[in-house]
């Protein structure tokens, strides 16, 4: 996130914007449910698994 209250408030419409105008949007949705930091984590074990 970013430190610069503009560039927090031009972030936020951007998004708000393409959920509402995207034709992706449901695919915006869900990256908002997904618990990042477990991402790392994930690609480690499945490289490991290969």
């Amino acid at each position: 996130m970013s430190n610069n209250p503009k560039q927090f408030y031009l972030d936020f419409v951007y998004d708000e914007y393409m959920k509402s105008n995207s034709s992706f949007a449901y695919i915006l949705t869900i990256f908002d449910y997904i618990d990042w930091s477990l991402v790392p984590e994930i690609l480690n074990h499945a490289a490991q698994a290969a």
